[in-house]
């Protein structure tokens, strides 16, 4: 199985440090241009009969979740790097079944509009990881918006958290695996410096990696402390 370790991070990440300035440009002169840019392309390829009605609003509608969590991740990150160091955990036992169903119904809607199938743990699994609630939801919120905003429709997201020994591990499932989310969470991207200053605050680890299961799917894993052992 492919794994690809997104947990160790170097002593500085550019959030530690603070925003740089180039990746604030870039972030203005293109993340947030991509998407009114291909809008606009569209429009023109519809006045002149090139792409049906259904189509260019299929395409207007994906670039416009595009745009929109290319903003969030943004904001997400000038908040960050503004506040400075990210403040102390508060850590303390969380069932992560409860936290996996709040993300999904948050982002059920826009996952239905997208055409985005999210599926939560069959059962009650009782994982329980010491971890700050609040910092673990806002991690899963930016992954799953990302997910959501980046995928094909038929895509389908599965979350499950199993207990690995002192580890828990809450797994994302998504298939097919989607490219731009992958780069979009990239260490010098926005979504994935905070995502990883995040898991680093958590003392936790971030893995991708190819379904061990087979067929066209990656995993995205999230490693934390568990709060105990299997119940």
């Amino acid at each position: 199985m492919n794994d690809d370790t997104f947990g160790d991070l170097p002593s500085q990440t550019p959030a530690a440090t603070g925003l740089p300035r180039q990746l604030l440009k870039q972030a203005l002169r293109h993340d947030l241009r991509c998407g009114p840019a291909d809008i606009l392309a569209l429009a023109n390829l519809f006045r002149a009969g090139a792409i049906s009605a259904q189509a260019a609003i299929e395409q207007i509608e994906a670039h416009a979740r595009e745009s929109l969590a290319s903003v969030d991740e943004l904001a997400a990150l000038t908040s960050a790097s503004s506040s400075g160091p990210i403040s102390e955990p508060v850590m303390e036992p969380v069932e992560l079944d409860a936290l996996i169903q709040t993300s999904i119904d948050a982002a059920w809607t826009d996952a239905r509009d997208a055409g985005v199938v999210l599926q939560g743990p069959v059962g009650w699994t009782e994982v329980a990881a010491m971890t700050d609630p609040r910092q673990l939801a806002q991690l899963l919120r930016l992954l799953l918006q990302r997910l959501v905003a980046s995928a094909s429709r038929g895509t389908t997201v599965q979350m499950l958290a199993l207990h690995a020994g002192p580890f828990c591990r809450l797994r994302i499932r998504h298939a097919p695996p989607s490219p731009v989310a992958a780069a979009a969470l990239a260490e010098d991207r926005p979504a994935g410096i905070v995502a990883r200053r995040i898991m680093a605050s958590l003392a936790g680890e971030w893995h991708r990696q190819r379904d061990d299961r087979g067929g066209s799917a990656e995993v995205w894993e999230l490693r934390l402390p568990a709060a105990g052992p299997p119940r």
